[in-house]
């Protein structure tokens, strides 16, 4: 006969093994008659695979609970399925609580034996017809899994997603990032997943500086262009900040063009790339607003394509679904931009060399790489501003983090490599 596990100190309790007369030798119960004192010291039950944590006093007098194995879930059993799209070939248990615990009961559950993405509790309360998704922390140190006993009876599974669709989740050991040294706003989305990692401020609409050039680019890489095509600069493109000193006349690729624009962040790069669509001004301004609008990203605007008028607005949140977007379009692009430290070419008219320097100053330490980014600075109203793919080598599972506000000198890069130290230490990756 098996045995229920108790862990206590110095007190007693009657188990009772209830084998069923008329079920499988899978589908035996077993219960736990507590003492009120037992009751109101609080206990923990672990059976199978199964454990109750009950804190002190939630049961404020004598208690029954009661535990069965209901065999295997199968795909084909006369079972309420999970909710679409995920599945499960765990153990059903069901359980009883003779009272209503004052405080949260928690429920823990192994998952030893099965595949990393079934890492979610499912629970089924009597006489419904669905089950619901717990809320679930993940302990892969002693592989299991947590959550908080919805109620005093019900059925209980482990399942996750039939697709390698599924959302990080916090470590068991989880702590919060609090706000960012310098920054005003900030968010971190996982790149797979499309979640939320962090947020901070991530909905208030600022100033971004030469991130509106992801935008642009977004735009004019739409046009489907020929990358090799050869242009001729004109001065009327010249602005003021970074640039890529030219002369009107001067002939160089498309291709040229864009990496000036994303590797530099040249603003007269960016008005060239503009001209060359078949857009005019005004219509290619209202295209990058159209391109934001398509895709779902509100509190957004644009007036110019550089960044250099602060009218350019965002949000932190809505900067993350764009470079999620644009990265995941156009990853080779963004990859040989974040990995190249220079580019060089020489004009097609006069031979002149020419030099491009990266904006990037991310040091991930060993531990995370740099696989795209688009930085800003607009002083006085974006500050220095930064979206960055970051990878962790370890696992390779990337994340996007974005920052803005920054009016301190050299630290966004800081900034973003503890808010991906902290995303990467913080989340669980492996369950998809």
């Amino acid at each position: 006969m098996r045995r229920l596990f108790i862990l206590i100190s110095g007190l007693s309790l009657t188990l009772l093994s209830l084998p069923s007369q008329t079920q499988a030798a899978t589908n035996e119960r077993y219960a736990a008659v507590l003492s009120e004192e037992v009751a109101v010291g609080g206990i923990e039950l672990a059976w199978e695979d199964v454990m109750l944590s009950i804190p002190p006093a939630a049961l404020p007098s004598q208690s029954l609970i009661r535990l069965r194995d209901r065999g295997q879930y199968q795909t084909g059993d006369d079972l309420i399925a999970l909710p679409k799209h995920y599945r499960s070939n765990g153990t059903i248990y069901s359980y009883y609580l003779s009272n209503q615990p004052s405080k949260n009961v928690t429920l823990v559950l192994n998952y030893h034996g099965q595949k990393d993405r079934k890492r979610r509790i499912f629970y089924l309360a009597p006489g419904n017809n669905s089950w619901s998704r717990l809320r679930t922390v993940v302990n892969r140190a002693d592989g299991t899994l947590r959550a908080t006993l919805p109620s005093t009876r019900g059925w209980i599974v482990i399942g996750g997603h039939k697709s390698s669709k599924e959302i990080p989740i916090p470590e068991a050991s989880f702590s919060s990032f609090g706000a960012p040294t310098y920054s005003r706003a900030a968010a971190v989305m996982d790149r797979k997943s499309g979640k939320f990692l962090y947020r901070y401020h991530a909905k208030d609409e600022r100033a971004i500086a030469s991130i509106s050039k992801l935008v642009a680019v977004g735009v004019f890489l739409g046009s489907d262009p020929d990358l090799s095509q050869q242009v001729t600069y004109t001065e009327s493109s010249d602005r003021i900040g970074a640039y890529v000193d030219l002369n009107d006349g001067d002939v160089l690729t498309l291709q040229q063009v864009l990496m000036g624009t994303l590797l530099k962040s040249a603003n007269n790069m960016a008005v060239t790339l503009s001209k060359n669509t078949e857009l005019d001004e005004s219509e290619f301004i209202t295209a990058m607003n159209q391109f934001v609008t398509n895709r779902g990203l509100r509190s957004s605007g644009f007036v110019e394509p550089t960044g250099l008028d602060d009218r350019n607005h965002s949000t932190a949140g809505n900067l993350a679904r764009l470079g999620r977007y644009m990265f995941l379009k156009y990853p080779d692009i963004f990859y040989t931009v974040a990995t190249a430290n220079q580019y060089q070419f020489s004009l097609a008219n006069s031979g002149q060399n020419i030099t491009l320097y990266t904006t990037n100053k991310f040091n991930g330490r060993g531990l995370y790489d740099l696989t795209a980014f688009k930085t800003g600075y607009l002083p006085g109203s974006a500050d220095r501003t930064l979206i960055a793919q970051i990878k962790e080598r370890a696992t390779g599972h990337e994340i996007i983090v974005v920052l803005l506000g920054n009016p301190q000198y050299n630290t966004i890069f800081d900034e973003a490599y503890d808010l991906a130290d902290w995303s990467f230490n913080n989340w669980s990756f492996h369950n998809y």
